[in-house]
């Protein structure tokens, strides 16, 4: 598992896919805005949401080198930008802080879910976002 300080360039990954879910749980983790600009089999390419700001993640698969971060830019913006970061309530993010709850129990409620977010990850999260959660875990199943 990454941790911010990790994301730097030359960190290699095993694939495209494995960099984009390691470095988007490392900016949901961190609870900061970002939006992807360009994303295909070989480029993913971040920004920070707010305009003026210079943040950037760039990750490509090449022959050489393999799939590695070759830019890593950090926000400029101030943090007060990033208080409701809704890249939080992802399904992405949110699966793997309750599978194990849905597999224990599948009966348990969206509402349960909702309160175990916030109290655990203190992270506020809707209704219809904690149900698809739910369902997205018993549709693994």
């Amino acid at each position: 598992m990454l941790d911010s300080s990790s994301i730097e360039v030359g960190t290699s990954f095993p694939t495209i896919v494995a960099a984009k879910d390691a470095i988007k749980t490392v900016l949901a983790e961190a609870q900061e805005l970002w939006r992807t600009t360009y994303s295909d089999k070989q480029r993913f390419n971040i920004v920070c949401k707010e305009a003026s700001c210079k943040f950037r993640v760039r990750v490509i698969d090449s022959k050489r080198n393999g799939v590695c971060i070759t830019h890593n830019t950090p926000h400029s913006c101030s943090p007060a930008t990033h208080f409701v970061a809704t890249n939080t309530h992802s399904l992405q993010f949110l699966i793997p802080h309750h599978r194990a709850a849905v597999i224990d129990n599948p009966k348990i409620s969206a509402k349960q879910l909702q309160s175990n977010e916030r109290l655990q990850y203190f992270n506020q999260i809707p209704y219809l976002q904690a149900y698809r959660v739910k369902q997205a875990i018993l549709t693994e199943m």
